[in-house]
């Protein structure tokens, strides 16, 4: 079994879309196999995903890992019929994913040493901001999934998709000879990939035994071009990104890797060239005095300057794209949401029957949005008390910060395969602690509130953004939406208890505070780092407006004289340079792959074009399950870097050679078992 030909491209007038189950009739879809598989993986993961966040900042991935253990169960089992039970697998186990996100915000209540504000009133933060992700996805489904249908490239359904299709033996394969061939071939091209990038990437993550990017700062010519001019390329040798880039497709990577070259060869060197009294005109101390001295930005290396002066650009083009995308497709969206709620007259999508159309009923959606709309306001009621203004201006503030952030993370996942929440948690964060200083909030009062409501920002972002995957995953398949959504909700609490326990416990047995009960306590990085910016905004601190404006400015530019979606653009302007150039370079290989080549049928560059995407997906899953397990091993200190990592001269690293080797073979590797020549009779 798989997707049909026009599962992503855009329709032709007329054209409908059919699912690869286009009747659920006999099959099965919630079952006790997929609740139990699927809450089981739940609990592991979101276990999983708070100790390795609070000790490696890292919380692994696993919408695909599930997949891919899903594919393998049913294929080593012989369980036929499973496809649409693995897709509630998945739905319910990636839950984790977002809820886990708690870790990197709220630890900061210990770090700042805030008053601990118990189990429940942190369950019912995650809860809250989940819930209202969820909502807000159920809403906007049919136009993303649906009416937008082949116009985005949605890289980790597609590879979630071809994960489960992969484990399905379909009549086809019976029927046709060579329809069976080419499906079989997929399969051991997923296989192949997943090898392949597994060692890939476990070699470079837990063994060192290169380094993790090519760098031309590395190179003596061109280490004097990036001290003196700030011209800097890197590439990230993982090869899940660059499967996530044949998966992404040429259009969107050209425009993401243009951006970057804009943000590193332009901006950086631009920054560098101008005087640090003049820049301290226009932005804040907190940016350009971080430790009480003036930056000597001609003196910084080209990436730090990336990340202190160019990341706020991309962030301000994130916030404005959400805005632009609210304003913009506001109407196609309220048309959905009529259809939703029985008001409307649009009938089925192109590529909706009435089974894989069917939402949570128009009464549950209304009831669940007051109720939750009810919980934002007896939260902030909780945090503040009886100040009925300063809770109606906050509950407008917090609605008006998630409605625009949770657009532009959808946009992102679905073009990307990626949010970049933590800049959108940061900018986020900050206006969040202006807002509550302006509102007379400060000290540890006002470190405590910030703290909360960051943690329910941050849940939600991260949900939203993972959720819209889940039901692309069964808008193609032909799975029930009100039934991953339905199961989704349950996931929520479930893994939301999970994780807010497992903090608990981290900080009980480890914490995260230096203490002679604990003195080796839990990193925590990220949530230190939330920490810091909560004690320097609610102290005074101000932002980075000139550098948010002009971001703002590029994302109205990009869409309103350009037509290109700024979403695309903040990622080039956000993202380093390292992890977007391998989605070019994965791109390319796609598209000389798919080309038709003298005396070739369009059919055969498509056949091509689609071998190398299964072994793309298996390059993305098996960057997934390395990461997972490197994961794991580090944080029982079982990190051989130092036995087998390289150790080289810091002027002449020669394993930056090896990473350069590396990328030329996961080229040559992918290319090389997808390279279908014409065959003959």
């Amino acid at each position: 079994m798989r997707l049909s030909e026009n599962a992503c491209r855009p329709l032709k007038p007329g054209e409908r879309y059919v699912p690869v189950v286009p009747d659920s009739t006999g099959w099965k879809q919630v079952s006790p196999y997929s609740l139990v598989f699927g809450f089981l993986a739940l609990v592991i993961f979101s276990g999983a995903s708070v100790f390795l966040g609070v000790k490696i900042a890292q919380v692994p991935e696993a919408a695909i890992s599930v997949c891919l253990l899903a594919m393998l169960f049913v294929k080593l089992v012989g369980r036929g019929k499973s496809l649409l039970e693995n897709v509630i697998v998945q739905c319910i186990a990636s839950a984790s994913t977002g809820v886990a996100c708690v870790i990197f915000v709220f630890p900061a209540v210990y770090i700042l040493h805030l008053p601990d504000p118990g189990f429940w009133p942190t369950v019912a933060a995650c809860v809250l901001g989940a819930t209202f992700a969820l909502l807000f996805t159920v809403l906007v489904r049919k136009y993303y999934v649906s009416d937008l249908h082949g116009a985005y490239p949605f890289p980790e359904a597609t590879a979630g998709a071809q994960m489960l299709l992969a484990g399905e033996t379909g009549p086809e394969e019976k029927d046709d000879p060579e329809e069976g061939r080419k499906l079989r071939k997929g399969v051991r091209l997923v296989v192949l990939g997943v090898s392949f990038g597994f060692l890939i990437d476990m070699a470079n993550n837990y063994l060192g035994a290169w380094r993790g990017s090519f760098s031309t700062h590395l190179l003596p010519f061109f280490d004097k071009v990036a001290q003196k001019a700030k011209l800097l390329l890197t590439y990230e040798t993982s090869a899940a990104v660059f499967g996530m880039g044949y998966i992404i497709g040429w259009r969107y990577s050209v425009i993401i890797c243009i951006t970057s070259a804009v943000a590193y060869w332009g901006f950086v060197p631009l920054f560098s060239l101008l005087d640090v009294t003049f820049l301290a005109q226009f932005l804040p101390d907190t940016l350009l005095k971080p430790s009480g001295v003036l930056l000597d930005i001609r003196a910084m290396e080209p990436g730090d300057i990336f990340k202190t002066l160019v990341r706020p650009i991309g962030i301000g083009t994130f916030f404005t794209a959400g805005l632009l995308s609210i304003i913009l497709d506001g109407k196609n969206i309220a048309r959905s949401v009529k259809q939703l709620f029985g008001k409307g007259t649009l009938g089925l999508g192109a590529g909706e029957t009435k089974e894989n159309s069917r939402d949570l009923s128009g009464r549950w959606l209304a009831g669940l949005l007051a109720v939750t709309f009810a919980g934002i306001v007896g939260f902030c009621l909780h945090l503040f008390g009886t100040d009925l203004v300063t809770v109606a201006i906050v509950v407008v503030v917090l609605l008006v910060l998630l409605l625009v952030f949770l657009p532009a993370a959808i946009m992102a996942t679905i073009t990307a395969g990626n949010a970049p929440v933590s800049g959108m948690r940061i900018k986020s964060l900050v206006l969040t602690c202006l807002i509550l200083g302006a509102l007379g909030y400060s000290g540890e009062a006002g470190k405590f509130v910030a703290t909360m409501l960051g943690t329910l920002i941050v849940v939600c972002l991260a949900f939203g953004s993972s959720f819209i995957t889940d039901l692309k995953i069964g808008y193609w398949l032909g799975s029930t939406p009100a039934k991953q959504e339905r199961w989704k909700l349950v996931a929520v609490v479930v893994s939301t208890m999970v994780a807010v326990l497992a903090m608990y416990v981290v900080n009980d047995q480890y914490g995260f505070v230096e203490t002679a009960e604990h003195p080796n306590p839990m990193p925590a990085p990220q949530a230190r780092a939330m920490a810091d910016i909560i004690s320097t905004f609610m102290g005074g601190g101000q932002a980075a407006w000139a550098l948010y404006g002009l971001g703002a400015a590029i994302a109205l530019a990009m869409r309103l004289i350009f037509g290109i979606s700024p979403i695309v653009v903040a990622l080039g302007l956000y993202i380093p340079m390292e992890y977007n150039l391998p989605l070019l370079l994965g791109a390319w290989v796609g598209r000389q792959l798919g080309r038709k080549r003298t005396g070739e049928s369009d059919a055969e560059g498509q056949t091509r074009h689609s071998f190398g995407e299964m072994a793309a997906i298996g390059l993305i899953a098996a960057g997934s399950v390395a990461g997972i397990l490197s994961a794991v091993l580090k944080y029982f200190g079982l990190d051989l870097r130092d036995d087998f990592g390289l150790v080289l001269p810091a002027d002449m690293d020669w394993s930056n050679w090896i990473s350069l080797a590396v990328v030329v073979l996961t080229v040559v590797f992918l290319y090389g078992i997808s390279n279908e020549r014409k065959r003959t009779s």
